[in-house]
Parts: structure tokens; sequence; C-alpha cells
């Protein structure tokens, strides 16, 4: 199953607080990110957003407002999702692969991760 970034925190607004406090406690100074917005990823079976700035990585959730890089503190108050359909044909079909194999980045299409699949004699979950 494909984790979003929520799974460890019980809301956004508690996630929020705590990397905020985190950052102040690391002399790390939030800043906003006026650069095109990064994309979301996939890596190990979660989704991630990688920063421009420093090339840091951070969970990622849909329902999130933004994202804050927890390793130069630049927030992105937008991130480019696949579309709500791709991104579940995504997701369904790195769902048969051990997590350790879950990944997909941007540049992919879906047909590259299914021929991938069928090259390994992976074969989708019936529901």
């Amino acid at each position: 199953m494909i984790r979003q970034g929520r799974h460890t925190f019980q809301s956004e607004t508690l996630m929020r607080f705590q990397f905020a406090d985190w950052l102040r406690k690391r002399r790390i100074t939030q800043w906003t990110w006026l650069g095109a917005a990064p994309h979301a990823r996939i890596e190990h079976g979660r989704w991630l957003v990688d920063c421009p700035s420093c090339n840091g990585a951070e969970l990622v959730d849909e329902e999130w407002d933004g994202v804050i890089c927890g390793s130069c503190g630049a927030e992105f108050l937008t991130i480019i999702w696949p579309a709500p359909s791709v991104r579940a044909a995504i997701e369904a079909a790195l769902d048969v692969r051990p997590q350790h194999r879950q990944h997909w980045f941007p540049h992919e299409q879906l047909k590259d991760l299914e021929k991938e699949n069928e090259d390994h004699g992976l074969k989708r979950k019936v529901s």
C-alpha cells in the first residue's frame, strides 16, 4: 500500500506545530519558495517531494496545503500531483511490488510501470 505523509501525525496542524518547533531548535529559518512548484513522487511506497532549493526530500499528503523542507526551511505552498485517476492507477501498479521497489517519478508513464511489472511476472491484485 502506498503511504502518504499523514501516517505519522494525528493532524496537519499538530504536524506543522511540531515541525516549526523542530526548525527553531535547529536554527533553521522558515521561508517561502517562490520558484516553480515541485512534483510529488513515490519512493519506497511513500509520497515525497524534492526540495528544489537544497535537494532534500519530505513526506507529503495531497490533503496538506503545502510542506516545509526540514533541511533548509523552504515552504512549498503548491505541490504538483498527478490527476486523481492517474494517481490511483500508479498506486495500483506499484502496490503489487515489494515496498522497497515501489518507486515512481513524474516523467514515468503508467504503461512503463505496467510493462516493468509484466517483465517481472507481477500481476495486479484483484479486489
